[in-house]
């Protein structure tokens, strides 16, 4: 499902739709909300992408797609959750520089849920960040999913980023 989510994606982001030069890079802790998830996982850590697109999307902000893996282990057994999202992100404050910006973010797209059994599913988040210097950047946020197998992706994550 998200191989054909993508390729139907695909003509909408053309390679010179790509800025490459603001992609961050992203690591975190994750706490599930939803009881069964978190009998299987845990608490988890992340790692994640931003690939910035060339067009702003709402005045003032940036759009982007973002790829994250949450995981309870290495293992690559159960306890996988990978969110993959179109998200806009929105400067709160007029005038600020780069390096010193608050800024809020929503995200809509599909997170593969591999807890109890795999299954791809509708997800979304909603969060808050702000950008330490030009290169280093802190965000909380909140990862909704709908059911998969008897599972959610609910949760909340902190995380400190990288832009290169």
């Amino acid at each position: 499902m998200i191989l054909a989510g993508s390729a139907l994606m695909a003509p909408a982001f053309a390679a010179d739709e790509i800025d490459l030069s603001g992609l961050s890079f992203r690591v975190g802790g994750i706490y599930p909300f939803e009881s069964t998830t978190r009998r299987v996982t845990g608490n988890m850590f992340s790692i994640g992408l931003d690939l910035p697109l060339s067009f702003q999307g709402a005045k003032g902000g940036e759009l982007y797609i973002s790829a994250d893996w949450f995981l309870k282990s290495i293992d690559g057994n159960k306890g996988n959750i990978v969110p993959i999202l179109l998200n806009q992100k929105i400067y709160l404050v007029a005038g600020q520089g780069e390096g010193s910006r608050s800024y809020g973010f929503v995200g809509l797209g599909f997170a593969h849920v591999d807890v109890t059994k795999s299954r791809t599913t509708y997800a979304g988040r909603v969060g808050l960040g702000r950008e330490i210097n030009r290169q280093l950047f802190v965000e909380g946020s909140f990862l909704f999913t709908s059911e998969a197998n008897n599972a959610r992706g609910d949760s909340f994550g902190v995380f400190l980023g990288y832009k290169f």
